[in-house]
């Protein structure tokens, strides 16, 4: 049986254009599997159950944040573990939530339109006492590979989450 796969989509003026190839693997089956992987490895990282991230994830999955560059309290770029002791070292006192509020599929990428929320301790921003509100917005692509992350890269509006940081540090 000959299955056809959606390859790209070429967007000219109001018109798609899918570009398509033969394959024998089925690709519904594959793409639901990839996305169910990654919002699980998603949720696992936002509840901080590390032991499921582990086992999510490949020993050599890296993480990246372009969007951070310049940002010295925010890491960049690292190998899993290195990444892990950082997400676990700035839990410390932050209340928040990370919700998936959109997402779509291609190949063995999974991209997440993520809303950001919660309040985090003044202290972090040189602000003992305080606390810090915010509600920011992000992007999420996650490679999955043999039911494994295996890079994760996020896309951080840092722009807007210091301005909300910022107005409320000028209002003391």
């Amino acid at each position: 049986m000959i299955r056809i796969r959606l390859v790209s989509v070429c967007l000219a003026g109001a018109f798609l254009c899918p570009i398509v190839t033969h394959s024998s693997e089925p690709l519904l089956q594959s793409v639901k599997d990839i996305e169910s992987v990654a919002r699980e490895y998603f949720h696992a990282l936002h509840s901080r159950d590390y032991g499921r991230v582990l086992r999510l994830t490949t020993e050599e999955m890296r993480f990246s944040d372009p969007t951070a560059e310049g940002q010295e309290m925010v890491i960049t770029n690292a190998g899993r573990d290195e990444f892990l002791e950082y997400m676990e070292r700035g839990s410390a006192g932050l209340e928040a939530s990370a919700t998936i509020k959109d997402s779509f599929k291609t190949g063995k990428h999974v991209v997440l339109r993520v809303l950001y929320e919660g309040k985090l301790p003044g202290n972090a921003m040189g602000a003992p006492g305080q606390t810090l509100a915010f509600h920011n917005e992000g992007v999420t692509v996650l490679v999955v590979e043999d039911n494994k992350v295996v890079e994760h890269i996020d896309y951080v509006d840092y722009e807007t989450l210091f301005q909300q940081f910022s107005e409320q540090l000028t209002e003391r």
